[in-house]
C-alpha cells in the first residue's frame, strides 16, 4: 500500500513507557511545553484544520495506542474521511479496543507494526498475541510486521551524521508531525522541536501562515550552508 505524499502525525502524546532505543525521548521532554495529552477535544480542533487531501499518520513522537480514547480518534479521522495509517508497537492495544474499532468498522489505510527488542520474554509474546489480535480484528487489508533493531540518528539526536553542505531536499517537507499543544513541526527527525511550521488549532495545515514557514525551510535547503536540521539528517540528499 502506497504512503501518501503529504501527511501529519498524530502525536497523541508527550512521553512514552516503551523507551524504544531508537527515540529520544528526554530530548523532546526537555524542548516541550504544553499539554502532554492530546484531548479528543483538541484532536478534533486539529483534525477540522486538515484537508482530506492529507492523510493521518498515528505515529509521531510516541506510542498512540498509550493514550485514552487513542482509538477514537483513529475511528473519527476514518468516519470523517481520512486516510488513517498506523505505525505502531501495539503497546497498549487490547480486546477491548480491538472489539471496538471492528464493530464500529474501521479500516486502516495501512499498519505498520514495530517489533523492537523487548527487555523481557512476557513482552515479546504480549506483542505477538497483539499482533494476532489484530489480524484477527480484520482492521487492514496491508499489513506489515518488522524488527527495529537499528536506528535512524533523528536529526543527529543519536548519533551524528556529517553535515550536509549546499542544496539539499527531502520528501518530508510535507510529512508533518503535530503535538498534544497543536503545534506542528517539520518531520519525525525532529526530536528537539527546532523547526515549528505554526499550531493547527488556530491556523489550517494549508494556511499562509504554515505555508510560509515550509517555503522557509525550503528556502534554507537551497542555501550553500543554513541552520536547518534536514543537513544533518540522513534522509536529506544533496541536490
Amino acid at each position: 500500500m502506497k504512503i501518501g505524499s503529504r501527511w501529519v502525525e498524530i502525536t497523541t502524546r508527550i512521553g512514552c513507557s516503551n523507551m524504544c532505543h531508537y527515540c529520544p525521548q528526554d530530548l523532546l521532554l526537555s524542548k516541550y511545553v504544553g499539554e502532554k495529552i492530546m484531548s479528543f477535544d483538541c484532536f478534533l480542533k486539529i483534525l477540522s484544520n486538515i484537508d482530506k487531501s492529507v492523510q493521518i499518520h498515528f505515529s509521531g513522537f510516541a506510542e498512540s495506542l498509550l493514550t485514552k480514547n487513542a482509538e477514537h480518534m483513529m475511528l473519527e479521522a476514518f468516519r470523517q474521511g481520512y486516510e488513517v495509517v498506523l505505525f505502531s508497537t501495539l503497546v497498549g492495544f487490547s480486546k477491548e479496543k480491538a472489539d471496538f474499532l471492528q464493530c464500529n468498522g474501521m479500516k486502516f489505510y495501512s499498519a505498520r507494526i514495530h517489533e523492537y527488542p523487548f527487555p523481557h520474554q512476557k513482552d515479546k509474546e504480549e506483542f505477538h498475541a497483539n499482533v494476532d489480535l489484530f489480524r484477527k480484528a480484520n482492521l487492514v487489508d496491508f499489513l506489515e510486521v518488522e524488527e527495529v533493531n537499528s536506528a535512524a540518528s533523528r536529526g543527529s539526536s543519536l548519533f551524528d551524521i556529517q553535515y550536509k553542505s549546499g542544496r539539499v531536499q527531502c520528501n518530508r517537507f510535507s510529512c508533518n508531525v503535530v503535538v498534544p499543544n497543536g503545534d506542528l513541526y517539520l518531520c519525525c527527525s525532529d526530536w528537539g522541536l527546532k523547526h515549528k511550521l505554526g499550531n493547527l488549532k488556530d491556523s489550517s495545515y494549508y494556511s499562509q501562515e504554515i505555508e510560509a514557514s515550509r517555503n522557509n525551510i525550503k528556502n534554507l535547503a537551497e542555501q550553500q550552508d543554513s541552520d536547518l536540521l534536514c543537513r544533518k539528517c540522513e534522509w536529506a540528499q544533496r541536490v
